[in-house]
């Protein structure tokens, strides 16, 4: 119901009927951000609307599908970019995705130390990767060489501890496996130390 006034300021009440259509909200998604290797296409993959549109359209094969296939070139590290997501009527929402580029030379690193003290600042000892696919293992050895720490899952680490207790400070030996995207095997050993 619409409640109207005259000029006088006397209601006229009237009735009418409006349609109200709601758009619904478009959720765009360009995919997570991967890794690509030199000469290995690798498709793509957009999701939430009827039409797509990637920008820049630099090694796509077709820059107008939801799912472009990607063929990087020698000499470019990595690429961003975005879809821009189109629905029925003409809405569009945007999404990115980046792309890096794997040149062939894998590297596993792990810092020659850190201080699990959790003031969220250098707390874990981690191995950092580049052009690793798959972490064997990544391990962590006392003085005594017990093994005190292992995982298999890229992004973890230790935290310097031992069934629940501080281990003291001093250095540590680690050793990590990796498979690069080439296949191959990669293999880093060392020492870290424990600082508090």
């Amino acid at each position: 119901m619409i409640a109207v006034s005259d000029t006088l300021g006397c209601p006229k009440v009237v009735t009418d009927t409006i349609r109200v259509t709601v758009v619904p909200r478009i959720i765009p998604n360009a995919g997570n951000d991967t890794m690509a290797v030199i000469g290995r296409p690798m498709q793509l993959g957009a999701s939430g609307g009827l039409s797509y549109v990637w920008n820049p359209s630099t090694f796509l094969n077709n820059p107008l599908i939801a799912n472009p296939v990607f063929i990087g070139a020698a000499g470019t590290d990595s690429v961003v970019y975005t879809v821009r997501v189109y629905t029925q009527a003409g809405c569009y929402a945007e999404d990115n995705v980046t792309v890096t580029i794997f040149n062939g030379i894998a590297n596993i690193w792990v810092p020659s130390g850190f201080t699990p003290n959790k003031d969220g600042k250098n707390d874990i000892l981690r191995p950092i990767t580049k052009g690793i696919k798959q972490l064997i293992h990544f391990n962590v050895f006392n003085r005594w060489g017990q093994l005190i720490y292992t995982t298999s899952k890229l992004g973890e680490g230790w935290d310097g501890t031992y069934k629940n207790e501080l281990q003291p400070n001093g250095a540590y030996v680690y050793e990590a496996v990796g498979i690069d995207y080439a296949d191959n095997k990669v293999y880093t050993k060392g020492t870290s130390v424990i600082i508090r």
